[in-house]
């Protein structure tokens, strides 16, 4: 019960942190990627996660890729977090937030690879620049 609460404790607070960002999740047990939830749709249209992501292991690590494509005519400077869970659906951490830039109609490829053996699922999050951010 108290791992439950704990859980709970945590999702709600790094969703309140992220609520533009959007979303791709990985599912290594079922070998799925979904997209979703979208809480920024402007920034799907200007910089789409691709449905073409994958999760693999290497050396007992969940090594988790996406791929995102620009549809913007101007550089986009974006931040994107991965965010690592247990078969039980506990967090076991998240990356610091990190920056990239797109050039016009760029094409990147990013990769996340979890510090522990024990994740067997991933979120990652997108978003637009933020007046808290720091450059990393």
């Amino acid at each position: 019960m108290n791992r439950l609460l704990l859980f709970l404790a945590v999702t709600l607070a790094a969703s309140g942190c992220t609520t533009g960002a959007n979303y791709a999740k990985f599912d290594s047990k079922s070998k799925a990627m979904t997209i979703g939830p979208i809480n920024d749709s402007g920034l799907q249209s200007d910089a789409e996660i691709l449905p073409n992501g994958q999760a693999l292991y290497q050396e007992q690590l969940m090594n988790t890729q996406v791929e995102v494509q620009s549809h913007s005519n101007s550089k986009q400077k974006l931040y994107y977090q991965w965010r690592w869970f247990d078969s039980d659906n506990f967090p076991l951490g998240e990356d610091a937030w990190h920056w990239i830039q797109l050039d016009p109609n760029d094409r990147k490829m990013l990769t996340g690879i979890a510090t522990q053996a024990k994740a067997t699922r991933a979120e990652f999050l997108l978003r637009r620049p933020s007046s808290e951010d720091h450059e990393n």
